[in-house]
């Protein structure tokens, strides 16, 4: 009896530990905290999960096709980098998870040594960085906040924080912006933006190399919007009907064109026109809800390098 309990219980962990690593996106460390054990024993459990059939691993690597994708996003759009990540994601997290891998995979190919790299937040970037946590790279690279936080998210995925595992993955520094996304009034802003450390961090925008940044949903099923709350019911209107996608905390237009709105000049975050100044900017999405937002970063010039799915690809190639 007693081996029948332990076998149960095995296999009870072995399901746990599965699904907060390939479902919640959780890498073996945090992992390991959460269940009270060490990460080598979280990967034992990994593997015996799927020796076990607990998880059923299939290689869908269709490459060819999306390689001819990311050859005609390429020169549609005059990419400097394009990464079509193959097959189709129903689940919302798996998305992120792979979208997150082909990001990291792309970052550990383009940054160099001594690299200025500025990221915005999100649960994409998280799994970007969680994914470049094997490297044990030394780059001396700086890692910039591109946007003040946002209140109501989880600590792993604040600004600072991913700034900070960033930097720590490949051997470098960053930069802490200790400031919200949004401000009550144009004189907060002003006065914040006299702040040293706020000051230090937008001039060293000037100085980045190379940006990584996610493409936001419309407007109408954006969490970003409770940063936009105090607006005009003419202004929220606009957003709803308007704005396709955001890009850094701002909302854009299905044109790649900024959603201005009295809100526009209280975000402590950087504007496109200081993002286009970057050699290499990197925008990554994919799904119908991205589709409108990356089209008009696209379009717009916003971005020079794209990271998405399959399906995204031919919905973009197919709407020119």
């Amino acid at each position: 009896m007693n081996g029948k309990t332990n076998e149960y219980e095995q296999i009870i962990l072995e399901i746990k530990v599965s699904e907060l690593y390939f479902l919640k996106g959780y890498d073996q460390g945090e992992i390991g905290k959460i269940l009270g054990c060490s990460r080598s024993k979280v990967s034992r459990l990994l593997t015996k999960a799927i020796e076990d059939g607990v998880v059923e691993v299939k290689i869908k690597n269709p490459m060819e096709k999306a390689k001819k994708l990311e050859e005609k996003l390429k020169k549609q759009f005059s990419l400097k980098h394009i990464v079509v990540v193959s097959g189709n994601y129903n689940a919302a997290n798996l998305h992120r998870k792979a979208l997150g891998v082909a990001a990291a995979e792309l970052a550990d190919k383009i940054i160099k040594k001594n690299d200025v790299i500025g990221i915005c937040s999100g649960r994409t970037i998280y799994g970007m960085i969680n994914s470049l946590a094997n490297l044990n790279k030394r780059l001396g690279i700086e890692v910039i906040p591109l946007l003040g936080g946002m209140g109501l998210v989880e600590k792993e995925y604040q600004i600072n924080e991913l700034c900070r595992k960033f930097a720590q993955y490949l051997g470098g520094t960053s930069k802490l912006l200790d400031a919200p996304l949004v401000v009550k009034s144009k004189k907060t802003y002003d006065l914040l933006l006299e702040e040293k450390g706020i000051k230090e961090v937008i001039e060293s925008w000037e100085r980045m190399t190379k940006v990584f940044v996610t493409i936001g949903s419309p407007a109408s099923i954006s969490p970003l919007t409770h940063n936009y709350s105090d607006l005009e019911k003419e202004e929220q209107q606009l957003l709803k009907t308007d704005a396709v996608g955001d890009i850094c905390g701002r909302f854009i237009d299905k044109e790649g064109n900024e959603c201005e709105t009295s809100v526009s000049q209280r975000i402590i975050g950087i504007t496109f026109d200081e993002l286009k100044r970057v050699p290499v900017r990197v925008g990554i999405g994919g799904g119908k809800n991205k589709l409108g937002g990356i089209k008009g970063v696209l379009a717009k010039g916003i971005i020079n390098a794209l990271v998405t799915d399959e399906e995204t690809a031919k919905s973009i190639l197919e709407q020119q």
